[in-house]
């Protein structure tokens, strides 16, 4: 996928601006520690990944924190192509296996410092600490690969799994459920495009 094909919006001036991350060795802040795993009421039952609740509160730390550090980040919104139409050719427990396949690749190519996480039906969404606008490209476009290159064997056929993937960066001036909106509104964007 074309980096150029992600949906705005993308805060651009953070890519060409003054490096918002520290250099190699610098010492880490809040931002390196692992996110660890969700506690029982934040997980999602099926895919193991957080659910909204914990992607939210884990959204409003990290916001509260650039607020305070003036660090920014990103949120990747993943909408699981085709979810609705295997679910409904195959049945409900092919359309879970398709959520678990998509959960795994995207779980996989995140750092250990991101948050992954089930926010509803067929969409996911990634928490990028500390990392500037052309490195969330980067990461959106391994995503999208790696869904990609999955496969869902159901019965006899090998279905194919891919996502629409939106970004928003953030700088802490925002609200958590607005960032979601703002990311999902751009992952349908490049879907149509």
């Amino acid at each position: 996928m074309p980096l150029d094909t992600l949906a705005p919006p993308i805060d651009r001036v953070a890519a060409r601006g003054p490096r918002p991350w520290p250099d190699p060795g610098a010492p880490e802040t809040w931002w390196s520690e692992p996110v660890g795993k969700p506690t029982s009421e934040e997980t999602d039952a099926l895919t193991g990944l957080c659910n909204r609740q914990g992607l939210t509160r884990r959204l409003a730390e990290r916001l509260e924190a650039a607020r305070r550090n003036g660090e920014i980040g990103a949120v990747i919104f993943c909408d699981l192509q085709a979810y609705g139409v295997i679910g409904e050719r195959f049945g409900p427990a092919a359309g879970e296996a398709a959520l678990r396949v998509a959960g795994e690749a995207i779980a996989q190519v995140v750092r250990g410092i991101d948050a992954v996480g089930r926010i509803e039906g067929g969409c996911f969404a990634v928490l990028l600490g500390r990392v500037a606008a052309d490195q969330a490209l980067a990461i959106a476009s391994r995503i999208s690969t790696e869904v990609r290159g999955r496969r869902l064997t159901w019965n006899d056929f090998v279905l194919p799994v891919a996502v629409s993937v939106g970004i928003t960066t953030f700088t802490g001036g925002e609200e958590a459920e607005a960032l979601l909106a703002r990311a999902g509104t751009a992952a349908r964007a490049s879907d149509a495009a």
